[in-house]
């Protein structure tokens, strides 16, 4: 057998496997990336939600960890009357929860977002990799904006995109109060006084 001849045959057996693999990836579609079926996942739900989100009917969209699993999308259906689809993984982070609201406005099918928000996934706040998500670069202190009656402002500026100048201003302010608390500097409020004077 000629070199020629034998690099034919490996070639062709190839292409011939990579069709067929590729035609049964097709048919089974075991990511959903093609066709969705309720009910009927071959793998972990991880794997498949991408493939959900760009492939099954819906117009609002329930994000959450486990706890959203008991969700009974009948009753959204009934009570609702909207057409949902639920991501609920056990574990879920909140850059798992980041990435899928991106990935759902990139495929823009959901006109509603419902997400189950886990307190003690959240008391910690934003980890590192959402907080590198929303801003472009490090907070910069530019001083003394003011020496108030009963407070010191100081003024602090980030770098965002202007979709998240609102998030991002909660998020500085929340790692600064949390700073603050840290330092045992307490932030001040608004106070009445109020003085009881006996009617004579």
């Amino acid at each position: 057998m000629t070199k020629k001849k034998w690099l034919v045959i490996v070639i062709s057996t190839a292409v011939v496997f990579l069709l067929i693999a590729g035609l049964l990836t097709y048919v089974v579609d075991p990511f959903f990336q093609f066709r969705s079926r309720d009910g009927q996942y071959m793998i972990h739900q991880t794997y498949c939600s991408p493939g959900l989100i760009k492939t099954y009917d819906y117009d609002t969209i329930l994000i959450g960890s486990s706890m959203s699993q008991n969700f009974d999308m009948d009753l959204f259906r009934s009570e609702l009357g909207c057409n949902p689809l639920k991501i609920g993984i056990g574990g879920m982070s909140e850059d798992d929860q980041v990435e899928y609201i991106q990935l759902a406005n990139r495929i823009g099918k959901a006109d509603t977002y419902y997400l189950c928000i886990d307190i003690s996934g959240y008391a910690a706040h934003s980890s590192p990799k959402t907080i590198k998500y929303l801003m472009k670069d490090d907070p910069l202190y530019l001083g003394v904006q003011e020496l108030g009656d009963s407070a010191v402002v100081l003024r602090f500026v980030v770098h965002v995109d202007e979709k998240d100048i609102y998030s991002g201003a909660r998020i500085l302010n929340h790692d600064l109060l949390l700073g603050f608390k840290k330092l045992g500097v307490e932030c001040p409020f608004p106070q009445v006084d109020v003085h009881n004077i006996p009617v004579k």
